[in-house]
């Protein structure tokens, strides 16, 4: 059986969408636990120890269960941040983003048995226009705590979109789970017909 240890609808979305049977799983991984430690890796590193900190966490009814732990991190200028908890915070983030190009960096693992299996990471950059005041608080009356499941304060899949001149990257990393490269891998460790 395979299991996803994570609450992201966005995720479930695009696992159910891709035709991949699954369930969710319980993580007593807690990330703010670890946020001392992950500040001295790199953002990519970052990524990883939190994808499998929340796999290794999972506690499935069989050791041959197949768990997938996915986990972002987004950096501007070398420095990491993190999901706003309130408006006020999604409005500065957006506004310290505005203009730039920032960088993401999508981590997922399969786990089994207490070990991984497969690691992968995948690097999006994104540009956002300079957008008015005017454009930014519309943006956040129309999306409101919809922002706050994302590290970015943007919903790209949505309206979020209308906040970038351009971007490089998978879409469905950016999304927060690099689907093509899972796939293969599920394939490969027997979980998905080849």
């Amino acid at each position: 059986m395979l299991y996803l240890a994570s609450k992201s609808t966005t995720r479930q979305h695009i696992l159910r969408q891709s035709g991949v049977t699954f369930q969710t799983i319980e993580t007593t991984f807690v990330e703010d636990q670890n946020r001392e430690q992950l500040a001295l890796l790199q953002p990519q590193q970052q990524a990883h120890s939190l994808a499998s900190g929340k796999a290794l966490a999972a506690q499935p009814p069989s050791q041959t269960a197949i768990i997938i732990g996915c986990d972002q991190t987004l950096s501007l200028n070398g420095q990491v941040l993190h999901k706003a908890e309130t408006l006020r915070q999604a409005q500065k983030t957006l506004e310290q983003l505005r203009g730039q190009t920032h960088h993401l960096a999508t981590a997922c693992v399969l786990v089994q048995d207490q070990q991984i299996l497969w690691s992968h990471i995948s690097h999006a950059s994104m540009t956002m226009r300079n957008f008015s005041n005017t454009f930014l608080d519309n943006y956040l009356e129309k999306m409101q705590t919809e922002l706050l499941h994302s590290v970015g304060c943007y919903h790209y899949e949505g309206p979020g979109s209308q906040l970038f001149d351009t971007i490089e990257g998978d879409y469905y990393s950016i999304l927060g789970l690099p689907l093509l490269p899972l796939l293969k891998a599920l394939r490969e460790h027997g979980e998905l017909d080849t």
